[in-house]
């Protein structure tokens, strides 16, 4: 039996009030959503991490809207010791990522590629709707999904990549490139 365990609609600045971010970014909640501007003309990363420790198996949902690219925006989860899940879902970075959309499934500090899958979500726009992420972390297995379409899955052997990883923390990342909006924020223990 599931049971939502985190809830949060990231509609406002108290809605993060203890998360922990470093500075390279203007973080505003126009329309009642979080938007995540880079602050610098460097591209350092901006990683935005939930305080809460979840366990092992999970449903992890979110709604996103990139608004300005180029840029990367990623979901990290299973946080734990340095090591961690990276779903990289919104790839505009580089001039191939552009030309060719992806999503890919990145595990222990980015050491492996485990799983990849095509990327539906369009060029970056402040007239896109809103887009429906969810991530199932079960067992052995990790499904990424856009809009209730399954883009990938992944079961880990527990062995060629290391092993198996459980629960852990959560967290936003996002090229400070990139602009965008995140929302409805919900992990279900399942």
């Amino acid at each position: 039996m599931s049971k939502l365990i985190y809830n949060n609609p990231l509609e406002s600045s108290a809605d993060i009030k203890d998360f922990v971010y470093d500075q390279n970014a203007e973080i505003s909640f126009p329309d009642d959503a979080m938007r995540i501007v880079g602050k610098n003309g460097e591209d350092k990363p901006v990683i935005l991490w939930c305080p809460v420790t979840f366990p092992a198996d999970v449903k992890i949902e979110w709604e996103f809207r990139p608004l300005k690219e180029p840029g990367e925006a990623e979901f990290i989860f299973a946080i734990k010791d340095e090591n961690a899940y990276y779903v990289s879902f919104f790839r505009r970075k580089s001039k191939k990522d552009r030309a060719f959309h992806m999503c890919k499934l990145i595990k222990d500090k980015g050491a492996h590629m485990v799983a990849e899958g095509p990327d539906p979500l369009p060029t970056a726009s402040d007239k896109l709707p809103w887009y429906k992420m969810c991530i199932i972390k079960q067992g052995n297995k990790v499904t990424f999904l856009e809009n209730e379409t399954v883009i990938f899955e992944y079961r880990d052997d527990g062995i060629s990549t290391g092993d198996i990883l459980t629960g852990g923390s959560i967290g936003v990342k996002q090229s400070s490139t990139l602009t965008a909006e995140y929302r409805n924020l919900k992990v279900t223990w399942i």
